[in-house]
């Protein structure tokens, strides 16, 4: 695989994080080594809870992209757990409408019943190179895994939360002597910007 400097980037952040273990198929860690890493990016008011909707919409109401976390059953290999970036929400809603014909005295009348019916749903980038990403129910975590097929991850739900980047020069060692420094911390589309510390 061709070494970037985003990779060797990503590759030092994910050095940061505690516990974390590098593997071919997969790499691991835990919520607190998770949440140590956020912190030590700059995210200092970073905390991981129980998942729940409502803080995840307010978050992203305040432009704030939100990681979650699920487990699942993976077929042939056992329970899992995968961390992702939920970057938007949406209510659907539909428009239901029933008319009842019936009969009264000599005249036949209808009774017509009008309802709704909601559901919100959330964009999950699953961090499988687009494989998958795609608006999901936030009571159903599932996904179309490209390797795994079919997978929940509805088990030990949580929500890492208050991402804000606090402003920090974080210096991200390279191999081969070259450092970077994240500048403003890691936030989509907020015009962070990693720049070379000594070329």
């Amino acid at each position: 695989m061709l070494s970037t400097p985003t990779s060797k980037m990503l590759r030092s952040i994910g050095d940061k994080i505690p516990g974390y273990e590098w593997g071919p198929e997969a790499t691991s860690s835990n919520e607190f080594g998770i949440v140590s890493a956020l912190k030590t990016l700059g995210y200092t008011d970073a905390e991981c809870l129980d998942y729940d909707f409502d803080r995840t919409y307010a978050e992203m109401d305040n432009g704030r992209p939100v990681l979650l976390s699920g487990y699942g059953d993976v077929p042939g290999r056992g329970r899992r757990g995968h961390v992702w970036l939920c970057n938007g929400y949406q209510e659907m809603v539909w428009r239901f409408e029933e008319t009842r014909w019936f009969w009264h005295i000599l005249w036949l009348v209808y009774e017509k019943t009008v309802w709704y019916e909601y559901a919100d749903y959330l964009y999950m980038n699953w961090g499988w190179y687009g494989n998958g990403n795609a608006w999901v129910d936030q009571e159903d975590w599932l996904t179309n895994h490209h390797q795994y097929g079919e997978l929940s991850l509805n088990s030990k739900r949580k929500g890492y939360y208050n991402l804000v980047p606090k402003k920090t020069k974080w210096p991200i060692a390279l191999d081969g002597g070259n450092s970077f420094e994240l500048v403003g911390g890691i936030s989509p589309g907020t015009g962070s910007t990693v720049r070379p510390v000594n070329p």
